[in-house]
């Protein structure tokens, strides 16, 4: 193994590049471009959720990092992952939770088309607390990011994905685990090889991070219920406000705060706030839609339709 946590040492970039790659070529080879028409038939919806996901969380993030005073370096961490967009993995969870899908790839789409600018504002923005006074945000970098390793492998999925529709879910799949091992090579890598520890932060810092996690789903749910979204919509606008795109955060490390090294403080928080939100995203969506199904299968013994 040691042969391995040497070898991502010194190719850290290239894990965390093919993870997203690999991802939105998937989200791409099964998607058409009337999802991404659908956009434009929900204006107000779709708006509200790109101010909720870019102006109204990452300013939480901000106020909730002050107020609990969380490590500066994990508190940079925060405001990226709230900077970010929502990815696949909210079709997925939208999908087996049996939320509104069609909502959830058109808000996902509409998401990424708008993070190319949005992303960089946001951290900009959001940032100038959490990051030290010298920190210069390199926009043409990010931007460059976002293009090649997230819109490009998306437009190039969809453009196989439409001449060749017979092997739109090979590809997709083949795409999604080769997304997930790159993933895991991140996780071993980066936990194995000991450049971030679990508990390198202690107990708080990790509850602290799930509070918010589980916070922003509940909060943006109750929000759509209020505003009188059914209970399908609301769990659909909730995951795509609260979980979002950690790969292409992953990604965007090296570009914001250089290579990781045992010296680069900023980095190695940014790294662990990204590896533990995803994963406490992954597992709140998961109880969610535990949740839901647990509720559908008594309602529909109840003669109930609807969830």
């Amino acid at each position: 193994m040691q042969a391995f946590y040497d070898f991502y040492r010194e190719y850290a970039q290239w894990f965390y590049s093919s993870q997203l790659l690999l991802a939105m070529f998937g989200m791409g080879a099964t998607s058409t471009v009337q999802q991404f028409r659908d956009v434009f038939r929900r204006p107000g919806v779709i708006a509200m959720v790109l101010a909720l996901q870019f102006l109204v969380l990452p300013g939480l993030a901000v106020a909730f990092s002050w107020s609990t005073r969380l490590e500066p370096t994990v508190a940079a961490g925060l405001v990226l992952m709230m900077s970010l967009p929502s990815g696949a993995l909210t079709n997925v969870v939208t999908f087996i939770g049996r939320g509104n899908v069609p909502l959830s790839i058109t808000s996902t789409c509409a998401s990424t088309a708008i993070c190319l600018f949005a992303t960089p504002m946001v951290i900009e923005i959001f940032g100038a607390r959490e990051f030290p006074d010298d920190f210069q945000m390199p926009i043409w970098e990010t931007i460059q990011s976002i293009l090649l390793l997230l819109l490009l492998p998306l437009v190039a999925g969809m453009t196989i994905g439409h001449y060749w529709p017979s092997a739109r879910q090979v590809l997709g799949k083949v795409a999604l685990w080769g997304s997930i091992i790159a993933l895991a090579g991140v996780w071993v890598g980066a936990l194995g090889g000991g450049q971030i520890e679990v508990l390198q932060y202690g107990f708080r810092t990790p509850a602290i991070l799930a509070i918010w996690v589980l916070g922003t789903f509940y909060l943006t749910f109750a929000l759509m219920s209020v505003l009188r979204f059914n209970k399908a919509n609301a769990f659909t606008l909730a995951i795509e406000c609260s979980m979002r795109n950690g790969n292409l955060g992953l990604a965007l490390l090296i570009p914001l705060f250089g290579e990781l090294t045992p010296e680069n403080t900023l980095h190695q928080g940014a790294l662990y706030t990204c590896l533990f939100s995803g994963g406490a995203m992954l597992v709140v969506g998961l109880i969610t839609v535990t949740r839901r199904h647990v509720r559908f299968t008594m309602q529909r013994r109840a003669g109930l339709d609807q969830i």
